[in-house]
């Protein structure tokens, strides 16, 4: 298993699965989701984030664990990162907010810390299982009857701070502008000067779009 550096560098928010994790690939035990309004660092420096961390820098013996068999790394070449904290210094194009919680995450990342003080550079949220269409391949179509809920906007919105020092904002269905929630979500989000250096991006399941903040 390779140092990942997932857990110093993603949230991603999965409500109709109640759980919050460091990416989608993880298959161990994961935090819970709550419909009330919570902090970030909850969900950033809980049980789930801080045991991930633990994992990544200090493996355990034994083989099996939630990271021992993912997909991501199998997928990819030997020495390719989830991501890449190797630079001397943040990518270009960031405000002083971002350069600073990159450099923070990419110390605390090589100093393998468990309660951390940078946030989250990407934040993977999937808003919902919605969608105007029904594609035969789509694992969501069989649960979307019976699995209607929806992150609550205002509860990441509440994170102010830390939106404007992430790098990336994720935003998935389900269609998302099929979400009354995520739809809340995009129009507050683009309206916020203070994040105007933050991507935003606007997934589609099984299809996917960036759009880039300009």
């Amino acid at each position: 298993m390779s140092f990942c550096s997932a857990p110093w560098y993603e949230l991603n928010i999965y409500a109709q699965d109640n759980n919050v994790s460091a990416c989608c690939y993880y298959s161990g035990a994961k935090e819970s989701w709550e419909d009330a309004a919570l902090p970030l660092d909850h969900y950033w420096n809980g049980t789930g984030m801080r045991s991930l961390r633990q994992l990544q820098s200090q493996p355990p013996d034994s083989a099996e664990n939630g990271c021992s068999s993912c997909f991501f790394y199998k997928q990819m070449l030997p020495g390719t990162a989830y991501y890449d904290f190797s630079p001397a210094v943040p990518p270009t194009g960031l405000s002083h907010k971002q350069q600073e919680n990159w450099l923070r995450a990419k110390t605390e990342q090589a100093e393998g810390k468990e309660a951390v003080e940078c946030t989250p550079l990407r934040i993977y949220a999937n808003f919902g299982f919605a969608c105007n269409l029904s594609c035969t391949m789509c694992h969501q179509v069989p649960r979307r009857g019976e699995i209607r809920r929806q992150i609550f906007a205002d509860n990441i919105l509440g994170w102010k701070d830390a939106l404007e020092r992430c790098l990336e904002m994720c935003v998935i269905g389900g269609e998302p502008f099929a979400l009354p929630e995520a739809l809340k979500f995009i129009r507050r989000f683009i309206a916020t000067p203070d994040s105007e250096s933050v991507r935003l991006s606007v997934f589609k399941i099984g299809r996917a779009s960036c759009r880039a903040r300009v």
